[in-house]
């Protein structure tokens, strides 16, 4: 947290070198961070969110500041910020959390965008529709 300022002026400052005025932006898409369990899709992102972020993540990382620099950067241009498909997107089954270790479950977090990126591809060439199919896909 402590390089929210730096990090926030890293990404207005590459958007300035790009020819890209926030002023134009209509929303602006970040990362989500460690956030609790949540289904996939968009979620706008809010004080509670930020709340989350700041002070009670799942886990310390820099990607905690994706979503507060979003936030800190369409809050004053009156836009919305979003997060979609969360790292820590939980549509996980009920064994898919078993850890061995009685009263303690597996957290889920992956790269949920990527995967599901990856599979519509699969079934995109393999003229499938990706509902039929069943895939395995590594990150």
């Amino acid at each position: 947290m402590d390089q929210l300022e730096l990090r926030t002026n890293m990404v207005l400052d590459f958007l300035k070198e790009e020819n890209i005025n926030v002023t134009d932006l209509d929303i602006i898409s970040a990362r989500s961070g460690a956030l609790p369990n949540m289904k996939g899709g968009a979620y706008r992102i809010n004080d509670l969110m930020i709340d989350i972020l700041e002070n009670r993540p799942i886990f310390q990382h820099a990607v905690n500041l994706s979503s507060i620099i979003a936030y800190c950067i369409a809050s004053p241009l009156g836009i919305p910020a979003i997060i979609y498909d969360s790292e820590m997107m939980d549509e996980f089954e009920p064994y898919a959390k078993v850890t061995g270790l009685e009263g303690i479950e597996r957290i889920p977090g992956c790269h949920a965008l990527n995967i599901k990126r990856v599979a519509r591809e699969v079934a995109d060439k393999l003229g499938a529709p990706l509902e039929s199919m069943n895939l395995i896909v590594v990150h």
